[in-house]
């Protein structure tokens, strides 16, 4: 057997020693030379991904450090050790675990810089990450978990000092944020995250040097609730008019008919997940950043991986691309999603480049994707 996928690849800055549900799939090492090969070409070419999270998709040793300080958890109960979950809110319980360690300001700021080092170590040079200002003030307030709450204002500074911060660092690498909401939000907690990025989004901290903005689009996170779309549409419509785009996690684990009822009402422009509805019969019509090793570590997808909705959005020639969702919890990479999918459907460069161009046409800053892909071009010269 080759070295493991860590060995191969030592500038991951999180373990992925796979779990044993990921065994039949990936295995702990690429299974031959020819594997290996193709990892490096993914690797090695820029890349763009749109459904990512930022506060879980840094290395490990950045939570570890936090735990160090808090000594919440022994070292082999930290979240990012916990995959696979034995349900999505086991999933949901290690994501608030991990939040739980976030205590100071600057350590937003930290988080989004250590994300943007990441991204230029595996040449995604064009993120649009999702991050969830909303867990650590609102549901702050709303549930004791032993952790004071910020200001959103706080919070969407704290991100945007972190991207200029890496811009400096990284020139090469563009990151991008979407302000995750909750689908449990209130009315008037949905309106304090317009506030917010109303406040914030004009100021010169939330732009990079060439007056691009750092905040592009809102999203919904956590369990999806279709009973609450009404309370829903307000938001996003104040969030078009701010000009930010609408991409909503959606069709994870509803069925299609709750997933085609919240697309209905929604309207967003992009849809994360969107596996239910491809499935058994409704495909959203725009573009759907699919996370198939996710879907598997949470349970939303129960069956073998050769039957994951992806090969069905594939079929229907779908706009689509992929994602590595929370790469620190579930322990992938999107290196390692393209190869899980090219071991199991067969799916060489040319499935790709297809995706990767979806991507780019559905990105919501596409002047800062060219430019992206045009200075990653020089860098590697």
């Amino acid at each position: 057997m080759l070295a493991s996928w860590n060995d191969c690849f030592p500038h991951w800055r999180h373990s992925v020693g796979l779990p044993e549900k990921w065994h039949e799939i990936l295995g702990p090492a690429p299974r031959d030379e020819e594997e290996l090969s193709f990892a490096q070409r993914v690797e090695a070419l820029p890349k763009i991904e749109l459904h990512v999270h930022a506060e879980a998709a840094v290395g490990e040793e950045f939570y570890d450090r936090l735990n160090a300080l808090a000594g919440l958890y022994p070292p082999s109960l930290m979240p990012a050790k916990r995959a696979p979950f034995a349900s999505f809110r086991d999933f949901i319980n290690a994501w608030i675990d991990n939040s739980k360690l976030i205590c100071h300001e600057s350590e937003f700021e930290q988080l989004v810089f250590e994300f943007a080092r990441d991204r230029a170590s595996q040449n995604i040079v064009y993120s649009e990450a999702h991050v969830s200002p909303s867990d650590f003030s609102y549901i702050r307030e709303r549930f004791p978990l032993g952790v004071e709450p910020f200001s959103l204002q706080t919070l969407l500074s704290a991100y945007a000092r972190g991207a200029r911060r890496a811009a400096d660092a990284f020139p090469h690498i563009y990151v991008r944020f979407l302000v995750d909401a909750l689908w449990i939000a209130t009315p008037e907690e949905y309106e304090r995250v317009l506030e917010a990025l109303e406040s914030v989004l004009g100021t010169p901290e939330a732009q990079d040097l060439r007056g691009g903005r750092f905040f592009v689009g809102v999203g919904l996170g956590g369990p999806e609730s279709t009973e609450r779309v009404a309370a829903i549409i307000p938001f996003l419509e104040g969030a078009r008019k701010l000009g930010l785009g609408v991409d909503i996690h959606s069709g994870e684990m509803t069925s299609a008919e709750e997933h085609r009822r919240s697309i209905e009402a929604l309207k967003p422009d992009r849809v994360g997940h969107g596996i239910r509805g491809a499935a058994e019969g409704f495909l959203f019509e725009g573009h759907i950043t699919t996370c198939p090793l996710s879907n598997l570590l949470t349970g939303a997808h129960s069956g073998a991986f050769s039957t994951h909705a992806v090969a069905r959005m594939a079929e229907r020639g779908c706009a689509f691309s992929i994602g590595s969702d929370d790469p620190l919890l579930f322990r992938n990479t999107l290196t390692l999603e393209y190869v899980a999918l090219r071991r199991v459907f067969g799916w060489d460069e040319t499935f790709i480049h297809m995706t990767q161009a979806h991507a780019k046409k559905s990105a919501f800053d596409p002047e800062a994707v060219e430019r992206a892909f045009r200075m990653s071009t020089s860098h590697r010269r």
